[in-house]
């Protein structure tokens, strides 16, 4: 009997290493009167995290605006449309799996 051998690669895109790395942007001095995104990648749980947060905002932090957007794809796909509106009407993202 042969037995076969076989080698897979992650057809997602599975993050080698090879591209080293890039910092974040830098941080507002405030975020009074901003608006912040908060970005789910749809991680089971991510519904009731991102409420919580919206509420923690609205309490905490009245002047800020968060809107959630929701990421296309999974986690390891680019989505250019969300990155390029959050570029021109967010002053900050959250990026987060919730959970």
């Amino acid at each position: 009997m042969t037995q076969n051998k076989y080698s897979l690669l992650d057809p997602r895109g599975q993050p080698s290493g090879i591209f080293g790395r890039s910092s974040m942007a830098p941080r507002p001095n405030s975020l009074d009167h901003k608006t912040v995104f908060l970005v789910d990648v749809g991680f089971p749980g991510g519904d009731g995290f991102w409420a919580e947060v919206i509420a923690w905002f609205s309490k905490r932090m009245p002047s800020v605006t968060t809107v959630l957007r929701y990421k296309q794809g999974d986690i390891y796909q680019d989505d250019l449309t969300l990155w390029t509106e959050a570029k021109e009407k967010a002053h900050a993202v959250i990026f987060g799996v919730a959970g």
